[in-house]
């Protein structure tokens, strides 16, 4: 039979200087064993809250839109927006 491949998507940041763009830095909630993807981010305005879609278990099933709080230099755990 055929092997299924899928691609698994994370989220990363890099930061503006003077000297350039930085290396990209992985998001801290990324898929350690690549059992899931996150995609789609945007961030609020004031950079404290970070949304992005995944299909992470404990979703209400396909991809779910999570959101994340920024504290200090790290990122809440994420939370699930709803199924509405």
């Amino acid at each position: 039979g055929h092997r299924k491949f899928e691609n698994v998507i994370g989220l990363f940041q890099s930061n503006w200087s003077s000297t350039g763009w930085s290396e990209p830095i992985p998001f801290e909630h990324n898929s350690a064993d690549s059992s899931y993807s996150l995609a789609h981010p945007t961030l609020s305005t004031n950079g404290q809250i970070l949304a992005f879609c995944s299909d992470m278990k404990g979703g209400f099933g396909g991809k779910d839109i999570y959101i994340c709080r920024k504290s200090g230099d790290t990122w809440s755990k994420p939370e699930n927006a709803g199924s509405g």
